[in-house]
């Protein structure tokens, strides 16, 4: 089975980038054809609202530019790595909307690990609101940070965007709470 990975990779964490790999390695070992998407929303979010907060895009641009003279300093080799180590795909994603408008050929979708499930609204991407509508999604270890969100207007918009998965795996019991609180009673730990 063809199977899409798409989780929060920065090229600066030692933590995300394995989590990614690790992931991948698995789904391979079971027989799975799997490679991640390329998909970096951050910094193309930022901008796309400069105007909400242009200070904001001047600090994303300036941290961003912080992480490449580090690397330059202190190469650590990420993008080596997963290069030599991953299944990439050919095609980079720097918005919702590059990977809606891509018919992404994979049978199965899946998001997990690192911070997916933070956000003060459910961020699409990550709820695998793109691909072929019969492709299965499901989560596998997906993290909501440190806190779990409980105000009934965000549980109703976390559920529905979990109305497609065929399942639920969490990484935090905080996050298996956020699920029973939800409706979503299958969601394991």
């Amino acid at each position: 089975m063809k199977t899409a990975t798409v989780t929060w990779v920065t090229y600066n964490n030692y933590g995300t980038l394995l989590q990614a790999y690790a992931l991948q390695r698995a789904l391979k070992e079971l027989g799975h054809d799997a490679f991640l998407l390329q998909a970096s929303f951050s910094f193309h979010n930022i901008l796309r609202k400069w105007y909400k907060s242009p200070l904001r895009v001047l600090k994303a641009w300036r941290r961003n530019r912080a992480e490449q003279r580090a690397e330059q300093l202190h190469p650590r080799k990420f993008r080596e790595f997963a290069a030599s180590r991953m299944t990439l795909s050919a095609k980079k994603y720097f918005s919702h909307r590059d990977l809606l408008n891509d018919l992404i050929a994979a049978d199965a979708l899946v998001t997990g690990s690192d911070q997916v499930w933070s956000g003060k609204t459910p961020f699409p991407p990550y709820f695998l609101d793109f691909g072929a509508p019969e492709a299965i999604r499901f989560s596998y270890a997906a993290s909501i940070g440190s806190k779990a969100r409980t105000d009934a207007e965000y549980l109703k918009k976390f559920r529905q965007s979990l109305t497609k998965f065929s399942g639920v795996s969490v990484r935090e019991f905080e996050a298996l709470e956020q699920c029973h609180l939800a409706g979503i009673e299958s969601a394991v730990l």
